[in-house]
């Protein structure tokens, strides 16, 4: 909802003022959540 965009945005703020702070910030957890899940990733592909 409106209310969560609006906390990201603020944590966002809070961490930097730079627009590459959230593109890099939100490929930190893409490359976290591959880092855990890419095996199970490579399973799928095999199905």
């Amino acid at each position: 909802g409106k209310e969560t965009q609006e906390r990201a945005d603020f944590i966002v703020r809070r961490l930097g003022d730079r627009g590459s702070n959230l593109s890099s910030f939100i490929e930190n957890i893409v490359r976290s959540h591959l880092d855990e899940y890419g095996e199970d990733i490579e399973k799928w592909r095999k199905l």
